[in-house]
C-alpha cells in the first residue's frame, strides 16, 4: 500500500463531523483547544450558522482534521504522501509534525483573521463548472475578477469582488457555465489577499516550524515539499495565489498512491480523485461511522 492524505478546506463543514470523535478523549483535547478562539454557540444546533464564518470555520475545521489524525496516526500504515486543498494545507503541517497541534490550530485563527483584513469587504467565492478554463479564463480578464481554484472537470473556484463576480456570472451563463455561490466571503487565492500573505509569511517565520516528516504536495506549484522553508513559502503565497488542485492529485497518482484517505469534512476531494482515477482505493472520514471502522478499513491493505 501506498497512502496518500487529502484535507480539504472550507464548504462542506457541518456539526456533524464531530459526531465520530465524541467518544475519543484524546481528540476531544485538541477540539477543546478550538474552543479558545470558537464561541460555545458554534458548537450547539441552533448556531450552526456560526460555523461558516471564516474566522470559525478555519479554527474549527483545522482541529477537526488534527484530532481525526491524531484518532488513527497510531494505528495505520505511514502515509507516503499529504496534500491540502486550501485550509487543509496548513492542516497536513500539523499531521507530518512541522507544528504543534496547538501551533496549527492559533495560525488557522490568525490566518482567518489576516484574510478578513485584506480581503475587500463585498468579496466572495463562487463555482463554475462546465465550461473551459480558456473560456473561463478570457471571462475573468475581462471582469476583473479571478480564478482561485482549478479543480477537475472543468470545475473552478473564481473569486473577487460582488459587483464584478455579478457581471461574470451572467457573461458565463450565458456561455453554459452552471454557476454556485459558496458560503465564503473573501476572496481566498487571489491578488487580492496580497497583505495577507504577506503578514501571514511574516507569523510564519517567528514560529517553531520543523522539517517535514512526511512529504507534502505544494497546491500552487505541484512540488514535493521536503524542506521548512518550501513549507513557509508556499502556505503564504497560497492565500494569494492560484491552488492547482487538479495538478496537485494527478501528482499523488503519479506519485503511486494507491490508497487514499480524506480527513473530511466532507468527501469532494474523494470524488474529484476518483473522476481522475475510477480504479484508485479513497474513502472519506465522512463515510464512517466510528474511527475503529476507519482503522480497520486502511489495515486491510
Amino acid at each position: 500500500m501506498r497512502l496518500g492524505i487529502l484535507c480539504p478546506g472550507q464548504g462542506s463543514q457541518s456539526l456533524q463531523m464531530l459526531d465520530i470523535l465524541k467518544d475519543n478523549l484524546c481528540a476531544q483535547e485538541i477540539l477543546n483547544i478550538a474552543k479558545q478562539y470558537v464561541p460555545n454557540e458554534v458548537f450547539t444546533d441552533t448556531k450552526e450558522e456560526l460555523i461558516f464564518k471564516n474566522e470559525y470555520a478555519q479554527v474549527l475545521i483545522c482541529a477537526t482534521q488534527l484530532a481525526l489524525w491524531n484518532a488513527i496516526k497510531n494505528e495505520i500504515p505511514t502515509p507516503s504522501l499529504f496534500a491540502g486543498y486550501s485550509l487543509g494545507e496548513l492542516s497536513i503541517y500539523g499531521c507530518v509534525g512541522s507544528l504543534s497541534y496547538e501551533e496549527s490550530i492559533s495560525l488557522a485563527h490568525q490566518r482567518a483573521l489576516m484574510m478578513n483584513a485584506s480581503s475587500p469587504k463585498d468579496s466572495r467565492l463562487l463555482s463554475s463548472k462546465n465550461v473551459s478554463y480558456k473560456k473561463i479564463q478570457a471571462l475573468c480578464e475581462k471582469t476583473g475578477v479571478y480564478i482561485s481554484i482549478v479543480n477537475v472537470d472543468n470545475h473552478f473556484i473564481i473569486g473577487g469582488e460582488n459587483k464584478k463576480l455579478s457581471i461574470f456570472e451572467d457573461l458565463a451563463k450565458e456561455e453554459g457555465a452552471s454557476i454556485k455561490a459558496l458560503s465564503i466571503n473573501v476572496a481566498s487565492h487571489t491578488p487580492l489577499l496580497k497583505k495577507a500573505s504577506e503578514s501571514f509569511l511574516t507569523l510564519l517565520e517567528k514560529q517553531d516550524f520543523k522539517t517535514p516528516l512526511i512529504p507534502t504536495i505544494s497546491s500552487i506549484d505541484c512540488d514535493f515539499i521536503y524542506e521548512k522553508d518550501m513549507a513557509i513559502a508556499t502556505l503564504s503565497k497560497q492565500i494569494s495565489q492560484k491552488i492547482q488542485w487538479k495538478n496537485s492529485l494527478e501528482t499523488m497518482l503519479e506519485y503511486g498512491c494507491d490508497t487514499v484517505l480524506e480527513l473530511g469534512p466532507g468527501n469532494v476531494l474523494s470524488k474529484m480523485l476518483q473522476k481522475l482515477d475510477p480504479n484508485i482505493k479513497i474513502r472519506s472520514v465522512s463515510d464512517f461511522k466510528t474511527i475503529q471502522g476507519v482503522i480497520s478499513w486502511l489495515n486491510k491493505g
